[in-house]
């Protein structure tokens, strides 16, 4: 899901014609949403020891990413995830001019909830004594805790600007996953 965010943003900058930007700028925000979750399962599975979490666990978690899903799709039709004003902005990048509706906040806050619970189950792991792959789970929930800071940070107040960290972030966290799973 990471890498589909990437590339979504990726796209928004290269694409030459600025009326899909809006489009392409929804199309985004689901791979938002279950990246947050994929991450906290991915903490919940380790913290836990488990292979396989249940859809007692896994059902209600998926109902805001799902609705998020629904309602950024549907941004054309109601304002109650994203508005865009129509106007291209160039901070650093191209985006188009956003006003937030009710559901991205819910959507944000439950995000950010995911990742800092998650990272909370990635240090508590860390500390048991049987653990292994340590400093990678320390590493994760670091870096996990920085992106969300900056990331409230670039939304939520004006001229704060870290997207390109964002990917920086994106990159090492890709990279930790990759050699936990493949160190386990």
């Amino acid at each position: 899901f990471i890498g589909s965010w990437n590339l979504s943003t990726a796209m928004s900058m290269f694409v030459p014609n600025e009326v899909v930007l809006p489009f392409l700028e929804a199309t985004g925000y689901p791979f938002v949403a279950f990246t947050a979750l994929s991450f906290f399962l991915f903490a919940f599975s380790h913290y836990t020891e488990k292979d396989h979490i249940g859809i007692k666990v896994t059902g209600p978690l998926l109902v805001i990413p799902v609705l998020t899903t629904i309602f950024s799709l549907l941004y054309p039709f109601t304002g109650f995830f994203l508005t865009f004003t129509g106007k291209t902005l160039y901070i650093p990048y191209r985006q188009p001019e956003t006003i937030y509706g009710t559901w991205f906040y819910i959507h944000s806050y439950y995000s950010y909830a995911l990742v800092l619970i998650g990272s909370a189950l990635l240090l508590i792991k860390s500390l048991q004594k049987a653990t292994r792959n340590r400093f990678m789970y320390i590493l994760m929930a670091i870096i996990s805790v920085t992106y969300c800071v900056q990331n409230v940070l670039a939304t939520f107040t004006s001229g704060f600007n870290a997207m390109f960290s964002t990917r920086i972030l994106h990159f090492l966290l890709l990279n930790i996953f990759f050699w936990t799973t493949f160190l386990d």
